[in-house]
């Protein structure tokens, strides 16, 4: 019987490819090549084009965006293996009074099974977190938090983490992260 009893999967550059969008958006077009300055969670405030970003991140930014490359794969497999009544969507909105309808349109479109089984909010992910509980993220700080709170974390190899060397095979790693906390 597996101690994982709930699974909380983060949305942003998890499932869909919001980074690549906004580089786009941007007219950067290396933003994930080993350029230093992405190898930062918060890339866009370095940048200082916070503003813009929030301006055109509305509803029709969110609901059109694309799954990251491994997003499919890797809620498929997380269903596999864990009873898909107990995976939830959790992710935080911008200050774009769009972006929270966005990211539920997304969700209606590519996953509409987890409409009723998503968190758009802005409280802190760690405030879900307890025994059984799983994080799956690409941001250090949320897992970080998470798992100070008592839960479990898989932390999704991107470039902006410490995980960076990783970033290629995001299935495997997550795979065996997961056979660790189930103890295989």
């Amino acid at each position: 019987m597996s101690r994982i009893k709930t699974v909380f999967m983060d949305m942003d550059d998890v499932l869909t490819a919001f980074s690549q969008k906004v580089a786009e958006l941007l007219n950067i077009e290396k933003c994930f090549d080993d350029d230093p300055l992405f190898m930062e969670y918060e890339w866009i405030k370095r940048l200082g084009v916070r503003d813009r970003v929030e301006a055109f991140c509305d509803e029709e930014f969110w609901k059109s965006l694309d799954w990251t490359l491994y997003g499919k794969e890797l809620l498929s497999m997380v269903e596999d293996i864990f009873d898909k009544e107990n995976i939830y969507i959790v992710t935080k909105p911008m200050e774009n009074p769009g972006s929270e309808a966005g990211k539920i349109q997304w969700i209606i479109k590519h996953i509409p099974h987890y409409r009723f089984r998503t968190f758009i909010g802005g409280i802190p992910k760690e405030f879900l977190a307890a025994p059984g509980r799983l994080l799956v993220d690409d941001k250090e700080e949320n897992c970080e938090r998470f798992f100070k709170a008592g839960g479990e974390v898989i932390l999704v190899p991107h470039q902006w983490n410490m995980l960076r060397d990783r970033k290629d095979s995001v299935i495997d790693y997550v795979k065996l992260e997961i056979r660790r906390l189930l103890g295989e």
